[in-house]
């Protein structure tokens, strides 16, 4: 469904996995409704949309799929599937965390490694970790979690890709389980920071 000139850029290519993008968050529901061929709704449009010389601009909370890079996109889809498989309806930064360690070969699970940090314990740490996160409603995103996205978003940019080195730099500053689980670990921001030049340009 989505078009971004490279062919070696993940694709939206299902209905379900543009759902799941829209749950997440990284796609809004306009967006998706015209990815889909259905009428927009400009009455709705008007109130979201900023404009800028007489004319509607995307907000800038709004992020398309395709300014992840191929493994953040992963990581984003298999956070959903994390909290899907736990009967939870909204995903939580520890469910991304999980996920980008679980991408073993991906710049921020490579980074976490270099300082001993792996699956196993992101795992026990998450369970140790007693916070709850705010859930928005719906489905979707904590709170919590769309801070870190878009935190990611500052972190590169345009029209460069979020990565999932920036995503694990967000998960690290921001609130949220996996924030006090990579603190608990020694993973704090300003340790990680501190490899950028090493891991700060993530793969493909």
């Amino acid at each position: 469904m989505m078009e971004d000139g490279s062919d070696n850029r993940l694709r939206i290519r299902t209905t379900a996995e543009l759902l799941k993008a829209v749950e997440l968050g990284i796609i809004d529901r306009t967006e998706a409704r015209g990815m889909l061929g259905m009428p927009i709704k400009r009455g709705r449009l008007a109130k979201l949309q900023p404009r800028r010389g007489g004319r509607f601009v995307k907000g800038d909370l709004v992020y398309p799929l395709n300014r992840f890079s191929p493994t953040a996109q992963r990581a984003l889809i298999q956070a959903r599937g994390l909290a899907t498989a736990e009967d939870r309806a909204h995903v939580e930064t520890g469910d991304m965390l999980l996920a980008l360690v679980q991408l073993a070969e991906s710049a921020g699970a490579r980074a976490l490694r270099s300082i001993g940090v792996g699956e196993e314990q992101v795992r026990s740490k998450l369970q140790d970790v007693g916070k709850e996160e705010d859930v928005l409603e719906g489905t979707g995103p904590t709170s919590q979690l769309k801070t870190a996205i878009e935190t990611a978003f500052q972190e590169v940019g345009y029209p460069d890709q979020v990565g999932t080195w920036h995503l694990v730099l967000a998960l690290s500053s921001c609130e949220g389980r996996a924030h006090y689980a990579l603190e608990q670990l020694g993973a704090r921001e300003r340790v990680l920071r501190a490899r950028t030049d090493q891991f700060g340009a993530d793969d493909n």
